[in-house]
């Protein structure tokens, strides 16, 4: 099992937030192919968010490594947090699906009068409608104002 002591054995952490390796002074890892930066370490792979969070607080998260910013490749200690998977997926990236008609998130055109648009938020699993607006602007800010208030 892998041990903060371990890492710190092996690792110095980079203050642009990646692992580098003590023995040559490189860059450790690759980045896989969702663009995550991994690491293997004594024939296991890990992701080096995680490697991170272990080196820094001295356990492994209990939820998931949510980047705050949305970058994957950004493991500054600052942009980590261990949240749960329901919260990871409230991010924007994740939230705006391909198929978005306005790109805005929570935000679609309203399919009653298409010179308008709906506003919409999942609080625990349960779509809300938050109500139909003149621009797309104006749901934006209704989401955002729901968001405040159910996704501390």
């Amino acid at each position: 099992m892998i041990t903060q002591s371990l890492l710190l054995s092996k690792f110095a952490l980079h203050a642009d937030g990646y692992l580098m390796r003590k023995t040559t002074g490189k860059r450790a890892g690759c980045t896989d192919a969702k663009g995550y930066r991994v690491v293997m370490i004594d024939g296991i792979t890990y992701k080096e968010h995680r490697l991170i969070w272990l080196m820094v607080h001295g356990e492994l998260p209990s939820g998931v490594i949510d980047h705050k910013n949305n970058q994957k490749q950004d493991n500054r200690p600052c942009n980590l947090r261990d949240v749960s998977n329901a919260v990871n997926q409230m991010n924007p990236s994740a939230s705006i699906g391909r198929k978005s008609q306005t790109g805005l998130l929570g935000v679609s055109i309203d399919p009653s009068c298409k010179s308008s648009y709906r506003a919409k938020i999942k609080v625990n699993g349960r779509q809300i409608n938050l109500g139909s607006f003149p621009s797309p602007e104006l749901a934006q800010e209704a989401y955002f104002a729901a968001k405040a208030l159910h996704h501390r």
